[in-house]
């Protein structure tokens, strides 16, 4: 008899399959997770609205978020256990931030792992929060605290965390705090020690709005409360009563029998919430705060059924992106969805089909908004007052395309002439499913493809991307790469590629090291011997004054560095965007060694030249910065290595595109390091390490003689194995 699965109600906040419900459409459970965070921080910074402050902190994939206010060890035990699973944000109809639910739970769910741990600083306690068990039966045993009193009380939460260790999800998470930060002028923040002051005064009522509820609702929000034991006088409480009736108004409900009735007398007795109005100069001083440059074009404000208002501003800028938030909280713009009996669409659609280039400042208040659903994914505004102010702030024209815009494939018109003389090409390419110009494209892509493989072996999509920019195949735009990435998608599955010329280097398969008992043992031992007999290389920088070690920012290019570092024997570390505290501390021990037998330490650098890779270096360089007898260099990609190869828009979204731009002004515009050309960046390479290479010091005449001595050793154990 097989036995029956008990499943626990808590369960639907603790194991992953289930925590998926939780994330809206557009988002990833680390943006959840620092959306929780920031929600948390946010609405204790507006508790004291006068003076209320967010400090953020975000590197190397660790965030640190500090806000006023302390929690009580009664409220770390309530955040920590799962039998209390009451949501304020379902059931409480109010201008309160965030449309989750259950915020640091949440939080704590998705950004816990077994090897990780959130760690808060509280009034005068800290307290460590690790992962358990995830489908721990008992609620109280799924989170491990360990609180411990610390000397310094200063009035304030910290909340500390690893988000991510992967480069590219950093960078959203950065965005995405940017965003987060232009969506509440009202609130002073501090990121990464650049200032955002408060650039409008408003007051944000938590209190519930009664005037959102019908009975029915009011009757499901009454019970639930009353289920956890909130008395009658908490329960009133949580309304916008004035001061002067909120005694009469409590004894009144006292000993009701009927939910009903209490529903009434609260509704006869509340304020309507007052709207926190962001205002037009509030939203144009932020935005220009955050992002500099931008210009505000046009504003609207639009009141909607009910308590609900948006306010939608547009700002030219060169990378037009959207900035949307529900009552303060960032939300991705595929998740609100703009509905009425005519029209459904999300946000993101919407710009998209109105054909919108400025960046769009999206800001709703409600104290009801509509889910789609239990899983929380969606927000949809049922007014299509919203949708008509975006279409009159762009225009009613729809706007024409722009007849000289250049094509994604430069070479498209020679292909097409290439073909029409051909009617091999044309029959080819019909045969595998493709237009005859991009049959040709493949085809050459193919040919310049295999030409790399065979001096530097397999190679990444974005290498041979570069490699036809440089000969002006394609343009240097996303939607270039995107054109040429599908393409080589659908090249491969056809077989016109075949599939090992690319390799993925961010992803590994691990295959466990076994042997078959069908294996010869004496073949086996004997082949074993003669492979770890096998001449070793000799360290050629035993006697040289210098360690020198290169550093990358890309996993990708490790093959082309490989080759170098392989040949002039030195140490190749690929830190995949910004090196982690771990690394950079494992660096330090081995640099110390190094000192310590009397060499310099050398750090060659090769990164990218936009905001991030040189941030990259940067961050490494303060890192070694107080330590004595360690030189860093960086020897690619420098502003006058740039000759021939195409500029990308640098993103006015990055929060390092201000210093960036300040330090290189001249340049014009972002370079990657895989577009250099594959010869050029390993010449380079070896002359950088060269640099420090002194071959007179080599001891040619002891390496060969211990070289000889080691062969006829060697001969002599092969010799005895044979016999």
């Amino acid at each position: 008899m097989t036995k029956k699965t008990i499943y626990c109600s808590h369960w639907q906040y603790t194991l992953h399959e289930n925590l998926n419900k939780f994330i809206p459409h557009g988002f990833t459970s680390a943006l959840v997770t620092v959306k929780e965070l920031l929600d948390n921080a946010c609405d204790a910074a507006e508790k004291d609205w006068k003076n209320g402050f967010v400090n953020i902190r975000f590197d190397n994939g660790v965030l640190e978020i500090e806000n006023p206010g302390v929690i009580s060890k009664e409220e770390f035990e309530v955040i920590t256990d799962f039998s209390l699973r009451i949501s304020d944000k379902y059931i409480k109809r109010s201008f309160v931030r965030g449309q989750i639910g259950h915020g640091l739970k949440i939080a704590l769910m998705m950004g816990l792992s077994e090897d990780k741990e959130v760690r808060f600083d509280s009034g005068a306690y800290t307290y460590i929060i690790t992962l358990n068990d995830r489908r721990a039966r008992d609620p109280k045993e799924v989170l491990n605290v360990e609180s411990k009193r610390c000397n310094l009380d200063t009035g304030t939460t910290t909340v500390t965390t690893r988000i991510t260790d992967n480069h590219d999800e950093a960078q959203v998470v950065e965005d995405y705090i940017l965003k987060y930060i232009a969506l509440n002028p009202q609130i002073s923040f501090k990121y990464n020690y650049r200032t955002f002051d408060r650039t409008v005064e408003i007051k944000k009522s938590d209190k519930v709005d009664i005037f959102s509820y019908d009975k029915y609702d009011f009757k499901e929000f009454a019970e639930t409360y009353f289920q956890c034991n909130f008395s009658i006088e908490e329960f009133v409480r949580l309304f916008n009563i004035k001061k002067t009736k909120l005694n009469e108004v409590v004894e009144k409900c006292k000993g009701l029998d009927r939910l009903q009735k209490l529903y009434r007398i609260i509704r006869e007795n509340s304020k309507r919430l007052v709207q926190p109005l962001l205002g037009k100069d509030g939203i144009e001083k932020r935005m220009e705060e955050v992002y500099g440059d931008t210009r505000l074009k046009s504003y609207k404000k639009v009141r909607l059924e009910g308590n609900s208002f948006a306010e939608i501003a547009f700002f030219s800028d060169d990378s037009p992106f959207v900035v949307a938030g529900i009552n303060g909280s960032c939300m991705p713009s595929t998740s609100i969805n703009l509905t009425d009996k005519f029209l459904y669409s999300s946000l993101k659609e919407t710009v998209r089909a109105l054909k919108i280039k400025d960046t769009v400042f999206f800001s709703y208040y409600s104290t009801s908004p509509d889910y789609s659903g239990t899983n929380k994914q969606w927000v949809r505004i049922y007014d299509q007052k919203v949708y008509n102010a975006i279409k009159r702030l762009c225009g009613k024209a729809p706007e024409k395309k722009e007849s000289s815009k250049t094509p994604w494939l430069c070479k498209k018109e020679e292909y097409k002439a290439m073909a029409r003389a051909d009617s091999a090409i044309i029959a080819s390419a019909k045969e595998k499913g493709f237009s005859p110009y991009i049959y040709l494209f493949i085809m050459e892509c193919r040919e310049i493809a295999e030409s790399m493989v065979k001096r530097f072996g397999p190679i990444t999509l974005r290498q041979l991307y570069y490699q036809l920019v440089s000969r002006n195949i394609i343009t240097n735009a996303p939607r270039s790469y995107d054109n040429f990435k599908n393409h080589m998608a659908n090249a491969r599955e056809t077989g016109l590629i075949e599939y090992d010329i690319f390799e993925d280097r961010s992803r590994h398969t691990i295959v466990p090291s076994a042997l078959s008992r069908y294996t010869d043992v004496e073949s086996y031992v004997r082949k074993c011997v003669e492979r770890s007999l096998t001449t070793p290389t000799l360290d050629i920088w035993e006697d040289q004054p210098y360690h020198v070690e290169v550093w990358i920012e890309k996993d990708a290019l490790v093959t082309l560095f490989s080759m170098v570092a392989r040949k002039k024997q030195v140490p190749l570390f690929p830190s995949r965007g910004f090196t982690s505290l771990t690394k950079i501390e494992e660096a330090r021990k081995r640099f110390r060694e190094k000192i310590e037998q009397g060499k310099k330490v050398v750090l060659l650098y090769a990164g990218d030249l936009d905001p991030s890779g040189w941030g990259i270096y940067e961050n490494i360089c303060n890192k070694f910065r107080d330590e004595e007898g360690i030189e860093l260099k960086r020897f690619a990609l420098n502003p006058d290595q740039t000759t021939g190869l195409e500029p990308m828009p640098i993103k006015s979204t990055d929060s390092r595109h201000d210093a960036f731009r300040k330090k290189h002004p001249d340049i014009k515009g972002a370079y990657e390091l895989d577009a250099m050309n594959p010869d050029e960046l390993q010449r380079l390479t070896e002359e950088a390490i060269d640099d420090y290479f002194d071959p007179t010091l080599l001891p040619q005449g002891a390496m060969e003689e211990w070289r000889k001595k080691f062969d006829t050793i060697r001969k002599e154990i092969l010799r005895r194995l044979e016999g």
